[in-house]
């Protein structure tokens, strides 16, 4: 998960990720800066859960939380260089 942050909990994952917060044994809340195209905005919410393999993988799936409105899931593989 991200590594820098504040004491409150609440990391900044990325640009467009400013929230991300531990809500859960590896489970994290993620909330998007607003993006607009002309006259439509929106700002994405979602709450996930990821376990890793201690190796070289890491599964995310999305958790249905009242309020968030984006599904995820997916691996991330880990390789060396």
């Amino acid at each position: 998960m991200p590594t820098s942050g504040t004491s409150s909990g609440r990391r900044a994952a990325c640009p467009i990720w400013p929230t991300c917060e531990r809500v859960g044994p590896d489970t994290y809340r993620f909330i998007s800066r607003e993006r607009s195209a002309g006259p439509v905005s929106m700002v994405a919410r979602y709450t996930a859960r990821y376990e890793g393999n201690g190796v070289d993988r890491i599964r995310l799936e999305s958790l249905p939380v009242e309020g968030d409105n984006t599904d995820i899931h997916g691996t991330i593989v880990l390789e060396g260089t």
